[in-house]
C-alpha cells in the first residue's frame, strides 16, 4: 500500500514539474515557480526542481534567489545523480550575470558527459570564443555523422562550426555549416503560419491606425497613467541583431531607468482571447477594453521592478521604463493609445549585416521560426519596415521617434549616446560610455556582447559570404539598401 502511495506521489511530483517546465518555456515565470514549489513540497530531493526555480528567478532578475536556489540544487544532488541540466543551468546563469570564466568552467566540463548537454557546452563555448583542442573537433564531427544523433541538436552542432570555421576565416566550410544548420531548423508550415499571421496584423494595424481615424492632436485627449505617477515607457525597437540590447544597455546604466528587456507583455495581453477574438480586435468595438490592459500593464511592470535585485526602495526611484520587445512593432498603435507620451527609440542596422547575423544566429522560439531562410528574413524586414514607416507617419507629431544607426553608434559612440540620453530626457554623464559595466542581466541572444566595449568587427559581416547569399545581394541590389 506504502509502495503504491509513494508512486503516486512521485507521479504528481514529476507532473507538476513538468507543467512548471511549460510554463518556464512560456515565460510565464510566476505560474512556474508555483508549480516548481508545489512538486518540491511532494518531493523533496529534486536538483532539476531547485534549478527550474533558479532560472526563473533569473529571467525576473531576483539574482540573490536564483543562487539560493542553486545552492539548494547542488546541495540535493549529493544525494541524487549529479544531473548534466543542473550544470548547463548554473552555466546560463554565470553567462547571463557576467561570471564570463565561472561560465567557461561549467560549459567545459559539461564536454565529457552526454548528448544532449556536450553538444550545448560546445555550442556555448563556442559562441564565448573558446579554442578547442583537435580531439573535441573530431568528436563533434563524429556525432554529425551518427544517424543516432538527435536532429535538432544536430543543428547546433552545425550552428557551432559556422562559427568555429568563421573564426578560422575558412567561409566556404562555415557558409555550408550554417546552412545546413539553419536548414535543420526550417519548419515551413509553423514559418508559413507565422509570416501570414504577422502579414495579417500588420495589414489590420495599417487599415484601423490612420490619420483620418487619429488626426494629430489625437492622442491628446488621452490621459497617460504611467505620467500620473511621474514615469513614463520607452520602446526600443527593430529587426533582431540590429543593436537594441545594446542600446537598452546603454539607458538602463542610470538607476533610475528599468531595463525589462524582450518580456513581450503587452503583445501577450492584446492577444489573449476574449468571447472569442483577440483583445485587440475587441478594443475596437470596446475602448473600455484599453483602461483594463493598461492597468494590467502597470501592475506587471512594477511588480517586475519591486522585485529586481537590481532596484531598491521597491521600485519607487524608477521613473523610465524600458520595453525592448520585438513583437511590439505590431501593436504600438496600441501603446500609444493605452501611453500617450511613450518614446520610440527605432534601431537600424545596414540589410546585409542585419539579414546575416539573424541567419548565423540559433533561434528556437516559435515566433523566430523565419530566421532559418533567407527569402524569409526579406519578408519579415518588407513587414517591420512597413510598419516602422506607417507608425511614425501616424504618431510622430511630438518628436517621440528617434532613429538610431547601429554602424553610427559604432563609429562615434559618444555623440550617439548623447543622443539617446537626451531624448530619453536624462542627464548626461561619462557613466554612460562605460555601459558595458552593467551589472544587470540582459535575457537575449549572446546578451554577453553587451558588455564588451563597441567595436567595429560586427560591421561587414556579410562580406565573407558574398557568393553564398545572391538572395540577399540581389534585394539589397534591388532596393538600393546595404
Amino acid at each position: 500500500m506504502k509502495e503504491t502511495q509513494d508512486k503516486e506521489r512521485v507521479a504528481q511530483s514529476r507532473k507538476l514539474f513538468e507543467q512548471g517546465e511549460k510554463y518556464r518555456q512560456l515565460k510565464q515565470y510566476n505560474q512556474a515557480i508555483k508549480c516548481f514549489r508545489k512538486s518540491l513540497n511532494i518531493v523533496t530531493v529534486q536538483p532539476s526542481a531547485y534549478a527550474g526555480l533558479a532560472m526563473c528567478y533569473l529571467n525576473v532578475s531576483k539574482i540573490n534567489k536564483a543562487r539560493a536556489e542553486f545552492n539548494y540544487a547542488f546541495q540535493f544532488s549529493k544525494y541524487t545523480v549529479r544531473s548534466p541540466d543542473l550544470k548547463y543551468n548554473y552555466a546560463i546563469f554565470h553567462r547571463e550575470t557576467g561570471n564570463i570564466n565561472e561560465a567557461i568552467s561549467y560549459f567545459k566540463d559539461l564536454l565529457t558527459v552526454d548528448q544532449p548537454f556536450n553538444i550545448l557546452g560546445f555550442y556555448e563555448l563556442l559562441q564565448l570564443g573558446y579554442n578547442f583542442k583537435s580531439r573535441t573537433i573530431r568528436e563533434m564531427k563524429r556525432l554529425l555523422r551518427d544517424s543516432e544523433t538527435n536532429r535538432f541538436f544536430k543543428q547546433y552542432i552545425y550552428y557551432a562550426f559556422g562559427d568555429y570555421y568563421r573564426k578560422e576565416q575558412n567561409y566556404k566550410q562555415s557558409w555550408l555549416n550554417y546552412f545546413r544548420g539553419n536548414s535543420l531548423a526550417y519548419n515551413k508550415p509553423q514559418r508559413d503560419s507565422r509570416i501570414e499571421m504577422l502579414s495579417k496584423i500588420k495589414d489590420s494595424m495599417v487599415s484601423f491606425f490612420n490619420k483620418k481615424t487619429f488626426p494629430e492632436g489625437f492622442l491628446d485627449r488621452f490621459n497617460d497613467l504611467l505620467d500620473v505617477e511621474n514615469k513614463k515607457l520607452i520602446v526600443i525597437m527593430g529587426m533582431p541583431r540590429s543593436g537594441t540590447t545594446l542600446v537598452e544597455n546603454i539607458i538602463s546604466t542610470d538607476k533610475k531607468v528599468f531595463g525589462m528587456g524582450n518580456i513581450d507583455a503587452i503583445p501577450q495581453l492584446l492577444t489573449q482571447l476574449e468571447d472569442g477574438k483577440m483583445v485587440y480586435e475587441c478594443i475596437q468595438q470596446d475602448p473600455r477594453l484599453l483602461l483594463k490592459t493598461a492597468q494590467k500593464f502597470m501592475s506587471h511592470i512594477m511588480k517586475m521592478a519591486k522585485c529586481s535585485d537590481y532596484v531598491k526602495d521597491d521600485g519607487d526611484s524608477i521613473t523610465i521604463y524600458l520595453d525592448k520587445s520585438a513583437s511590439n512593432t505590431f501593436f504600438l498603435g496600441y501603446i500609444f493609445l493605452m501611453f500617450p507620451k511613450t518614446k520610440v527609440i527605432n534601431c537600424e542596422r545596414r540589410f546585409l549585416d542585419n539579414a546575416m547575423s539573424i541567419y548565423m544566429t540559433k533561434y528556437d522560439e516559435p515566433e523566430y521560426s523565419w530566421t532559418s531562410n533567407l527569402g524569409d528574413i526579406i519578408k519579415y524586414q518588407k513587414i517591420n519596415n512597413e510598419l516602422m514607416a506607417h507608425w511614425s507617419g501616424v504618431f510622430n507629431t511630438n518628436n517621440q521617434f528617434l532613429n538610431v544607426k547601429y554602424e553610427e553608434l559604432v563609429a562615434d559612440s559618444a555623440a550617439v549616446s548623447r543622443q539617446i540620453i537626451e531624448f530619453c530626457g536624462l542627464q548626461w554623464h561619462d557613466k554612460y560610455l562605460n555601459f558595458h559595466r552593467n551589472k544587470r542581466v540582459f535575457l537575449t541572444k549572446n546578451s554577453f556582447k553587451v558588455r564588451e566595449p563597441i567595436r567595429d568587427k560586427y560591421i561587414g559581416v556579410w562580406k565573407p559570404y558574398e557568393q553564398y547569399i545572391g538572395e540577399l545581394v540581389s534585394h539589397a541590389g534591388h532596393m538600393n539598401i546595404e
